[in-house]
């Protein structure tokens, strides 16, 4: 578990240089898009992990707000796929 949240970790830096250079005229959107749904899909799965496995122990029968925090993870994450996934504005023809 451990070793796949420094995955999403390297992940999440690796798309926010990313769309740095994105901002700053010097990247690939598509490469930006790319890393930046693999590194957020990383952390709804790393969430879904912490709900399924804190429902398995029952934690929030004694530590809801832990629930409360991993539900908000995963929105985050699900609200960060979608704006990483907006359409870019194109140029005129």
């Amino acid at each position: 578990m451990i070793a796949y949240q420094a995955v999403a970790s390297v992940l999440l830096w690796w798309a926010t240089v990313a769309h740095l250079r994105l901002a700053f005229g010097r990247g690939d959107g598509t490469r930006a898009t790319l890393l930046g749904n693999l590194a957020l899909s990383a952390l709804a799965r790393l969430a879904l992990m912490f709900l399924v496995g804190g429902l398995w122990f029952g934690y929030w029968i004694t530590f809801g707000p832990a629930q409360q925090v991993h539900f908000t993870l995963l929105l985050v994450a699900v609200g960060g796929l979608v704006l990483v996934n907006l359409p870019r504005g194109r140029a005129a023809a």
